[in-house]
């Protein structure tokens, strides 16, 4: 689910107005598996720069009747992470994450201010280790498409690493506290209803052939 939004692909009982503003109606938004792409990226020496992605294992956006009060919940796997170096991965897992007793990384948003157009801004905080911390997120809404339905969301987000690596985490560590992560997000949500209603029409078969066969009357 890449492709740009349009007016044609516009779900027109999925939006409204709020002032001169374009939202997702207001109502639950649910983010499955596979429908975000988050990708991680920290610079390095000399200009390069590392970079990973990671999953979602689950995610739920709240769009309220006043947008600055909505929020959003995800959870991302922390073991999905991989930067294509085995010694970093190793660090980040155990020393930094610690995913033997963290394997969820969740993260919340809320406290969204509009900043004009599409552009929004939301107060953030990512849970690691246990211990959470804020961090900003600017957010643009790209609309919503009638294939889905979905609703598109562009994030992005910078941490100073120091904030979160342990205080005992060696070399590399004192290495990456200088550095800053930055996170890129593109979410595609669906609302509840239709989660619903997709739940529904994969039982129905099974229902009628269930009610089919308490109707068929067995004869010894």
């Amino acid at each position: 689910m890449s492709e740009q939004p349009s007016p044609q692909r516009t779900a027109p009982d999925l939006i409204r107005a709020f002032g001169d503003v374009e939202v997702p109606t207001a109502g639950l938004w649910n983010v499955p598996p596979g429908w975000a792409t988050i990708e991680l990226a920290v610079p390095r020496l000399l200009g390069t720069t590392m970079r990973s992605k990671i999953r979602l294992k689950q995610g739920m956006i709240a769009i309220a009747d006043d947008p600055s009060h909505s929020t959003a919940h995800l959870s991302l796997d922390a073991l999905s992470i991989r930067t294509g170096e085995e010694a970093i991965d190793e660090f980040l897992q155990r020393d930094v994450l610690d995913v033997d007793r963290y394997s969820t990384i969740p993260v919340r948003i809320a406290s969204v201010q509009h900043m004009g157009g599409p552009a929004w801004t939301a107060d953030g905080w990512i849970t690691v280790r246990g211990v959470t911390t804020p961090i900003d997120f600017d957010i643009t809404y790209e609309g919503v498409f009638r294939k889905g339905p979905a609703a598109f969301f562009r994030a992005q987000a910078s941490l100073p690493l120091r904030h979160i690596l342990p205080m005992n985490s060696g070399l590399r560590g004192r290495f990456f506290a200088g550095r800053t992560l930055r996170v890129a997000m593109e979410v595609y949500a669906e609302p509840v209803r239709a989660t619903a209603e997709q739940s529904a029409r994969r039982r129905l078969p099974h229902m009628a052939a269930v009610s089919t066969a308490r109707r068929t009357p067995v004869y010894a």
